[in-house]
């Protein structure tokens, strides 16, 4: 029969299975304390398993068994072993409530266990359970925001288990060391300790905290901006957990690479994880954790524009937070409400959220996410033009950096002071916020979400200046910031970010005069986000792209010195795009218009027509205007495509020409209007031509012969109709 530490050491590797088993010939075998040992190893296991309400049932049977007991029943129920037990009890209470969000009943609970150990006499026997509620402890202080006493509950306890030769032990609070300094900033010292963890559990072949471990690594380079780091080590954690299968552990780490790819802007994918995480925590009926993914998914489509949508899931997570009582998850979706109002340009209600989530934070006295949300406000405040309250929050984030060694706190401060420094008209106060963003800029340290504010605010600063200045040479700056802020997105590989910086940069060129350069970013950002599903974002660069070809053939007709910077300025939309961004807004959907088809063509790429087929009034099309299309095409395809696998656009008179190149057959769409459905008709004209095969063979012959009579085009007119006029 297995002992109560072989049976931990099982639930501890994540053989759950095993431990069942185990604790059941233990519940069985004649001895009263196995018994009692078997109802608190009950409690750990449901506890891994995730399910809490269980352990609380097991709990309650720990409890009575352990007052009902005597000492004439079992000699081994000594009064010092009845209240060890009780401690042992009381701590996997609290760890329950407290992985259900309860921390302030968590607390309650450990602090009633603290209360009996200190009825007793502190020798090296009674140190394990000391020991073990200190860790706790120092957990759910470290969740209540109080970061500094979480380091000195789990240093003391790291100590204790050091005395009494608990690698085990010691392994795991090196774990929890590496949360609470990632949390204080210093991710150097957090990837130390979580390496520690790591290579400790490997050594004693724990399969599951390894897997726990390589979960947090994963989440540190997260933090790190080392995305490709981050997946591997999230992918890593989820084989480990698929091959012990503990759903529990399975649907976090969904969870987290979810998170992965949401950052990096693969939006879709994202969804995918976060809805296989969402299963299984619905099955395992955990409310804390379906919560948690409600607010994933609202992120995702607040990064897609459906602000309505996400607005819906954040109100679905805080409903369930506030039940649970769960005060720091409420926050954080407070915050996330208060960001997609301001994105909605809903003044009132941001504010009001993120002053909820501001007065919550406040009670934990989590100045970390105080100064998360005080840096919010002020952006808010700066928006509605409320410079006297931003500067309000502002002396309060002052006080928490004064009080507070975070280096992220510290950051937040510098960036915050910089924001509005810059929203003033004073020259001198511009200039200091100018040097204060190069300080952060510079910062090697900096972590990434504060170095693409502090870029964007540079670039916002720079872009007033070059138009009150008329100094062209600033732009090159602009330029050169942009610059950094494509290396960081490239970096993260976040393809939001990497589509609105190539969106900038195709405005620096526009301002530049630098028509083709502009056009061959806007086909890069257009790009990037129909490829990664950011179709809020495809719809935005789409009409950017019509924008700029109404304007190629103007430009291109006057001398560069005509145009004052000013008016490059405003034909570019650079200084509103860079503001926007810098405000952390997002940017309107384009009100929604279909296309008016005039004529679709599949050519050759020597200008062989192979199909047209026309719509509308045939007179208006004239043998004279198709020439006109036709000459158009042959002069756009003598030069490459901007970007390999794009549709790209021509303009001719009034007409629209898109283009798609598909092994040198040409598929071209004529219309007049805008561009965003057009191109989806297109790509799926091409995609239903090219995987038809008898299609797709007939084509290719034509081409290659020459002989176009051959092709029986009722059918292809069909597809064409059917398509362009759906």
């Amino acid at each position: 029969m297995a002992s109560k530490d072989k049976i931990d050491k099982l639930i501890e590797q994540g053989k759950y299975n095993e431990a069942e088993l185990a604790i059941q010939a233990l519940e069985e075998g004649e001895r009263k304390l196995g018994q009692i040992d078997a109802a608190i190893l009950k409690i750990e296991l449901a506890n891994n398993r995730g399910k809490y309400q269980e352990a609380f049932t097991y709990a309650k049977i720990a409890q009575e068994k352990l007052l009902t007991l005597n000492s004439e029943e079992c000699e081994e129920i000594t009064e010092l072993a009845r209240k060890l037990k009780m401690v042992d009890v009381t701590t996997l209470i609290a760890e329950a409530q407290r992985r259900m969000g309860n921390l302030d009943e968590a607390l309650s609970s450990i602090e009633d266990g603290e209360t009996i150990y200190q009825s007793i006499e502190e020798t090296q026997e009674t140190l394990p359970q000391k020991a073990s509620y200190l860790n706790s402890k120092g957990i759910i202080t470290f969740l209540k925001g109080q970061i500094d006493d979480a380091v000195k509950y789990f240093e003391e306890s790291k100590e204790l288990f050091t005395i009494l030769g608990k690698k085990r032990h010691i392994a795991k609070i090196s774990n929890n060391l590496g949360v609470a300094y990632w949390q204080r900033g210093k991710l150097d010292e957090a990837l130390e300790n979580y390496m520690v963890h790591l290579k400790m559990e490997e050594e004693m072949g724990n399969k599951r905290t390894m897997g726990i471990s390589l979960n947090n690594i994963g989440i540190l380079y997260q933090d790190k901006g080392d995305l490709d780091k981050a997946l591997e080590y999230s992918e890593k954690s989820k084989q480990i957990f698929e091959e012990l299968g503990n759903e529990q552990d399975i649907a976090m780490a969904y969870q987290n690479i979810g998170e992965i790819y949401r950052i990096r802007g693969q939006l879709d994918f994202a969804l995918d994880q976060y809805e296989q995480s969402l299963t299984l925590y619905k099955k395992l009926k955990n409310k804390s954790d379906i919560a948690g993914i409600y607010n994933n998914l609202g992120i995702v489509y607040r990064t897609k524009g459906d602000l309505e949508r996400a607005i819906d899931y954040f109100k679905k997570s805080l409903e369930i937070w506030e039940e649970l009582g769960n005060d720091q998850s409420t926050s954080y979706t407070l915050n996330d409400i208060g960001l997609t109002y301001q994105e909605e340009g809903n003044i009132e209600e941001a504010r009001k959220c993120l002053t909820r989530s501001y007065q919550i934070r406040k009670k934990l006295d989590n100045k970390l996410l105080m100064s998360e949300t005080i840096l919010n406000m002020i952006n808010i405040e700066l928006q509605a033009k409320e410079t006297d309250k931003a500067n309000d929050c502002l002396k309060t984030l002052q006080k928490i950096a004064q009080a507070e060694e975070n280096k992220i706190v510290q950051q937040r401060y510098k960036l915050a002071r910089a924001i509005i420094l810059k929203a003033t008209k004073d020259a001198r106060n511009r200039g200091k916020a100018e040097i204060l963003l190069e300080g952060i800029i510079e910062d090697k340290d900096v972590i990434h979400e504060i170095m693409v504010m502090a870029l964007l605010a540079m670039g916002d600063l720079l872009v007033k200046e070059a138009r009150v200045s008329g100094n062209e040479k600033i732009l090159d700056d602009v330029e050169k910031y942009a610059d950094q802020l494509l290396t960081v997105a490239q970096e993260q590989q976040s393809f939001s970010l990497l589509t609105e910086t190539h969106w900038i940069m195709s405005q620096i060129a526009l301002a530049k005069l630098n028509i083709e350069k502009a056009r061959l970013y806007l086909t890069q950002a257009l790009l990037t986000a129909t490829e990664t599903g950011l179709n809020r974002l495809a719809q935005i660069m789409s009409d950017e792209y019509d924008h700029l070809l109404t304007k190629m053939e103007e430009w291109e007709s006057e001398n560069e010195e005509e145009f004052t910077l000013q008016e490059r300025l405003d034909e570019s939309h650079l200084e509103q795009l860079i503001s926007r961004m810098a405000k952390m807004r997002t940017a309107k959907i384009p009100k929604k218009e279909k296309e008016r088809p005039i004529m679709v063509m599949i050519l050759s790429k020597g200008g062989l027509p192979l199909i047209s087929h026309k719509f509308g009034d045939d007179e208006i099309l004239n043998d004279l205007l198709i020439s006109g299309f036709l000459a158009a095409i042959s002069s756009f395809v003598n030069d490459a495509f901007s970007v390999e696998g794009s549709i790209d656009r021509i303009r001719h008179q009034n007409n629209t020409i898109l283009i798609r190149d598909h092994e040198d057959i040409l598929f071209c769409y004529v219309y007049k209007g805008k561009s965003y459905y057009a191109t989806k008709k297109l790509e799926k004209l091409v995609e239903k031509t090219v995987t038809n095969e008898t299609t797709w063979n007939t084509l290719q012959y034509m081409k290659e012969t020459g002989d176009v009579e051959i092709f029986n085009r009722e059918k292809i007119t069909l597809l064409i109709e059917k398509i362009i006029t759906n």
